[in-house]
Formats: C-alpha cells, sequence, structure tokens
C-alpha cells in the first residue's frame, strides 16, 4: 500500500510499530526540537516497523538536544569505517525488544548526498527543509515539494555516466524510480516545487525537463545531458573538487569490494566509545557457545565483532614441539599410564628425569594465551567487539589458569623459574571490559554434555556455582538453566549498557 496522509491510519494498522521509534519521536516533540525524517515518506511503514534507515536532518542549533534525546532513549553512536564515513552524518543505533530488531537513525546535520560512496554534494537548504516540514503521526517529514525536488537532483546525480552507459541502465533506473516518484508527484502541484529562494541553486527549466524525462520514457542521452546541467548548477556546493573527488570514489570502492568480498566482518563500524572486549565464562553445558554465537550475530549486523578462544590459543611452534614430545613420552616412561577424563591434565607420575616436559609445555601454553590476550588488545583498541571464550579466571580453578602448580615434582617452597613465568603471564592478562558467568545446575549440564563424562562435567559446573558469589562484583551472573530467550534478554541488555 502507497502510503498518503488519508490512509496513514490504515498503514500503521497493518504492521506493529516500534515503540522506541514511537518513543524517540514523542522525546523530539516534548523539547521542540527543529527536525524532519528528509527522504522516505514512500516507505513510510517501513519507518514506522524499523524495517529500514530513519535519515533525519537537524538543525544546528538543536544537535546538543537530540543528541541529548537519543541518549536517553537507549540509542548508541557507531562510527563508520573511512571507506564509509561521511562528515555531517551520525549514526546512532537502539535495540527494540518487541520487534526483536535494531533500529538505525542516520543524523545529518547537513543535507548532503550525491553519487554513492562519495556523497559529494551539499545543499544548503537546510533552514527552508525544516520550517516547511509536516508532522504524519507524531513524527516530522519533509515537505512534499522539498522531497520532490531533493528526490529528482537525488536520481540524477546519483547514477555516473559509467553506470548510465551500462547494458540495462535505463530498465534498472525505471525500476528504481518508477513507484516513489508517481507517488511523489501525485502529492505536490508540479509549478510550486522550486521556490523563488531555490531558483538561483537550479534553474526552474532544468528542473521541469528532468521531471519530463523521468515521467516519459527515461531517455539516457537526455539524462546524462541533464546531469551535467545539474552538476554545473551545483559546482558551487561541492565539498571537494571533481579530480579529488574522483579519487576518492576510487579509495572508497576498493575499500568496499575488500570489506565485501576478502574480510571476515560482516560489518564496519566500530562502538564510539571504542572497541569492547566481552568474555563469555561458565561450565561445560553452560551454553557458552550458544552464547557467543548468538551475540556475534546479534552485534554483527552493526560493529566489527571476532571471536577469540582462549582455551585453545594458536600453538606456537615451541608449544608444537614440545606438545609432540609430551605425548610421545608420556605412554612410555608414565607409571599407570591413563588417558583420563577430558579437559583433566593427565595425573599419573613422570619420571623425575623427564619432569621438566610438562612444566615446559603449561608454559608455553600460558604464553600463547599471554600472546593471544595481547592480539585481543590490539583488536579491541582499533575499535573492534572481541567475544572471548575460556577467559582465564584465576578463581575458577578448573578452567584455563595456571598449571604449573599440580604438576609432578612442583615444590611449592621453591617453585622454580618456570612457575614463576607461567605465574607472570597470567598476572599480565588483565579482566576483560565485560565478563559474563554463566551458571547452570550441575545435573543439566551433565545432561546437556553426555560425552564428557558425567562426574567430569558436574565437578565443573558445581565449582562454577560455588565460585558466582565470590564473583558477583567482578561478573554478570546469568542462569543458562532459564529458556533461550530469557538468557538472549539478559545477554542483549548487558552489553548494550557497555557499548
Amino acid at each position: 500500500m502507497i502510503p498518503t496522509i488519508d490512509n496513514m491510519n490504515e498503514v500503521m494498522d497493518n504492521c506493529k510499530s516500534s515503540s522506541v521509534v514511537k518513543a524517540f519521536f514523542a522525546a523530539i516533540e516534548n523539547e521542540k526540537i527543529s527536525c524532519c525524517v528528509w527522504k522516505g515518506s514512500y516507505d513510510l511503514k517501513d519507518i514506522i516497523c524499523s524495517n529500514g534507515d530513519i535519515d533525519l536532518l537537524v538543525s544546528r542549533k538543536d544537535v546538543d538536544k537530540i543528541i541529548n534525546v537519543l541518549n536517553c532513549s537507549g540509542f548508541k553512536r557507531a562510527i563508520a569505517s573511512k571507506s564509509r564515513l561521511h562528515l555531517g552524518v551520525d549514526e546512532y543505533y537502539a535495540y527494540d525488544e518487541e520487534l526483536n530488531k535494531y533500529v538505525h537513525i542516520q543524523l545529518y546535520h547537513k543535507l548532503i548526498f550525491g553519487e554513492r560512496l562519495i556523497e559529494n554534494i551539499h545543499l544548503p537548504i537546510e533552514k527552508d527543509v525544516l520550517n516547511s516540514a509536516v508532522v504524519l503521526e507524531g513524527i516530522p517529514f519533509i515537505s512534499p515539494d522539498f522531497e520532490l525536488l531533493i528526490y529528482v537532483i537525488r536520481k540524477y546525480i546519483q547514477k555516473n555516466n559509467i553506470y548510465l552507459l551500462r547494458p540495462g541502465a535505463k530498465k534498472k533506473i525505471e525500476h528504481d524510480i518508477r513507484e516513489e516518484f508517481d507517488y511523489l508527484l501525485e502529492r505536490v502541484d508540479i509549478t510550486d516545487v522550486v521556490p523563488a529562494k531555490i531558483t538561483n541553486i537550479i534553474c526552474r527549466n532544468i528542473f521541469n525537463q528532468c521531471i519530463e524525462n523521468m515521467s516519459a520514457q527515461i531517455s539516457i542521452p537526455r539524462w546524462m545531458y541533464l546531469r551535467k546541467q545539474i552538476l554545473k548548477s551545483l559546482a558551487p556546493f561541492r565539498r571537494k573538487a571533481p579530480l579529488f573527488a574522483f579519487l576518492s570514489w576510487l579509495y572508497r570502492r576498493y575499500h568496499v569490494l575488500y570489506d565485501n568480498n576478502l574480510s571476515h566482518y560482516t560489518s564496519h563500524k566500530i562502538p564510539s566509545n571504542g572497541g569492547l572486549s566481552i568474555a563469555v565464562i561458565g561450565s561445560d553445558g553452560s551454553g557458552k557457545s550458544t552464547a557467543i554465537n548468538y551475540l556475534s550475530k546479534w552485534l554483527g549486523q552493526v560493529y566489527k565483532v571476532r571471536y577469540f578462544h582462549m582455551g585453545r590459543p594458536k600453538p606456537s611452534l615451541l608449544t608444537s614441539v614440545v606438545s609432540r614430545l609430551a605425548r610421545g613420552l608420556h605412554p612410555i616412561v608414565c607409571k599407570n599410564y591413563t588417558d583420563g577424563e577430558a579437559g583433566v591434565l593427565i595425573s599419573t607420575e613422570w619420571p623425575s628425569i623427564f619432569h621438566w616436559v610438562p612444566k615446559l609445555l603449561v608454559l608455553s601454553i600460558a604464553r600463547d594465551r599471554y600472546k593471544l590476550y595481547s592480539k585481543i588488545q590490539r583488536s579491541c583498541n582499533n575499535g573492534v567487539v572481541a567475544l572471548i571464550d575460556r577467559y582465564p579466571v584465576k578463581e575458577i580453578k578448573q578452567m584455563d589458569c595456571a598449571r604449573m602448580h599440580l604438576l609432578p615434582g612442583y615444590n611449592k617452597e621453591n617453585p622454580g623459574i618456570m612457575a614463576s613465568l607461567e605465574k607472570k603471564y597470567y598476572e599480565k592478562i588483565l579482566s576483560p571490559d565485560v565478563t559474563m558467568l554463566l551458571v547452570v545446575d550441575p545435573e543439566v549440564a551433565a545432561a546437556r554434555q553426555p560425552d564428557d563424562g558425567y562426574a567430569y562435567v558436574i565437578r565443573r559446573a558445581t565449582e562454577i556455582q560455588e565460585i558466582s558469589k565470590e564473583l558477583c562484583n567482578k561478573v554478570v551472573t546469568i542462569d543458562s538453566s532459564l529458556s533461550l530467550e530469557n538468557v538472549q534478554r539478559q545477554l542483549r541488555q548487558t552489553i548494550w549498557q557497555q557499548i
């Protein structure tokens, strides 16, 4: 259904509106903020239901007010990568728990648009646009005449000559503009679209020719000619000279191709507060992997997210060599050889002459974990949201922490150089920004992980339960025995407060 002022109520009845969007625009009205949604009234239903971006133009005098409203409404600012960053445009996200989706607002301080990727035109008519805004069901929209004016200019500029000369360009343009253009054209008196104030920017005759070309069968040669005339009229309002604009387009195009085809990130925005390290810890069967997979997909819709597993860091050459040596020597030189339970250090006695083998192995693993920790810190310093599994926590003895004191031949009074080095490595691994401890009933954990051994899973889950009270001031405890929906909601709320 094409939205109009007359059928607005019917449009809203046909979709579940976003409570976040409603509350945000209600707060804007209460604060008397001068702003409007400056494009996309054709997609009114998507704006109400938060199915698309909300492009909001705000008066410069009210920028501080609207940023305060955004913060109070639960929005978080995200910074785009250099290849997608545009001065004068800020991006904000909030999460609508009822609709289970993000609300995305692009906050424009200036009216900028242009060719894709570079947005090289600034049209200095913000005051006129804001003063003529109309309110539809509590949402301020750009007036129909200004929307048609800007829509036509945008569409002629967006498609460069290289695109226009491609086979099938005419059909693609027709498909892209037809419905929205006809909708906008029906809402205005074409003779009043170009106000007298704007005629010194774009000639009324040129604009009328653009309308005629879009209304009839589109002529590509005519489109290219009119595009040239529009760009000539808007030359004083370019943000970059043509040569630099072209070089900027090449730079951004290269990075977009790299991001889309070679980068392992699904999004390329970073939190305005910088990167964040998030550790999810818990016993086997507590749902760590499920939680991390969910958070990766959920946060990955907006931010650069990367997964790290500190329980299994990439082995160094030393670790690989010593590990193979230990596996080869163990069944030969150890008494009462046993494979042991999963995840437990084999406790059989090594001959004293070989005590250095397991000690060197756990020391090398500690070094690998510290190197991985350093890598995580570098990623976070560059804006990445790091999701970390099996993060070392010294209070949890069954987890990935110092192991030298459990090995045969360890002397508590004289631990030795290797034990001291291992301790230093783990002491250098500081607490992450957010630590979430998943606590689960031991019997539930054992039922979830039948392959890991009943006694082993029960022991680890019991330790987590006992230690959770001691860690209550350091970590966020989540009962993962609850339903998946409840656990995911707690994960979202915990992280959203920190970003």
